[in-house]
């Protein structure tokens, strides 16, 4: 964890930098950075997260906070769960942390602070998204990868019985294996 929060912190200022530029400096400005595909356009998502901007619901700022804590912790337990599976890459499982509490602390910022997301990139015209919508993705993909890269050949199999044994940490015999 040492190595991953500087990394998901970091994360967090980018995006929130890119932010505050944009509410200071570009509010109302729109640029076609390539025609028809990319384009640069801010616009205030006050609808809390994608499905309450596609059904057009507004969901209150407190369920936002609750789904929110409740998925870093999710995906804290999947960091430790994929580390536990794969003791010889410890890597990808870090970036995978480090990019899903970054876009759910983003998430949270929008929330509280900007009263929803302030969205900027544009494709095509099917949606605007920012940057803490890239790092969601690139989240869920890794996610992804690592469901089907890990390898729990000799351990008891499963998510459940792992948090039912008090989410053990390290996967060799010695109790002297170090990871974060």
């Amino acid at each position: 964890m040492k190595r991953i929060l500087p990394i998901s912190a970091a994360l967090v200022v980018i995006e929130q930098v890119i932010k505050l530029l944009i509410s200071r400096y570009f509010t109302g400005d729109a640029l076609v950075l390539i025609p028809g595909v990319l384009y640069f356009s801010p616009v205030q998502n006050t609808h809390m997260n994608w499905f309450g901007s596609l059904a057009g619901i507004q969901i209150p700022v407190f369920v936002m906070v609750i789904m929110e804590a409740l998925i870093f912790i999710l995906a804290l337990l999947a960091y430790r769960y994929f580390s536990y599976l794969m003791k010889n890459e410890r890597r990808l499982p870090a970036v995978f942390a480090a990019i899903s509490m970054a876009a759910i602390t983003c998430a949270f910022i929008d929330n509280v602070f900007w009263g929803g997301s302030l969205d900027y990139i544009g494709l095509f015209n099917w949606f605007v998204f920012d940057l803490k919508d890239v790092y969601i993705d690139i989240g869920l993909i890794l996610f992804v990868v690592l469901s089907f890269r890990t390898d729990a050949s000799g351990k008891e199999d499963g998510f459940i019985p792992w948090l039912r044994r008090g989410c053990p940490r390290f996967t060799g015999n010695s109790s002297a294996e170090s990871g974060d």
